[in-house]
């Protein structure tokens, strides 16, 4: 419950309509009632790439303890490679910077 538009769009593979509420101001550290980004929900590949591509936070982690980027290496089935792949790469890019 209380998945905000980003949300929805986000996992209901909605690539368009996630370009214009971004474009529109949302906001990407938007988190659901049980703690979870848009960058969670996302399913595929240009879902989450485009959130990536917006900044959307990494290590937010959903009241379970989980963050998007566990998701997707706990479930190559469902995610993308790809996407795994980008996480990772975001992640330690991010963390640099803030160290470097």
């Amino acid at each position: 419950g209380g998945h905000s538009p980003l949300h929805m769009a986000a996992s209901g593979w909605k690539y368009g309509a996630l370009c214009e509420l971004l474009e529109n101001g949302a906001n990407v550290e938007t988190v659901d009632d049980d703690g979870r980004s848009a960058l969670y929900h996302a399913g595929f590949s240009e879902e989450a790439m485009l959130l990536l591509r917006w900044n959307a936070p990494l290590h937010v982690a959903g009241n379970d303890g989980g963050t998007a980027l566990k998701r997707f290496c706990d479930s190559l089935w469902f995610g993308d490679p790809i996407v795994t792949e980008v996480l990772l790469e975001e992640g330690v890019q991010r963390v640099a910077s803030t160290v470097f």
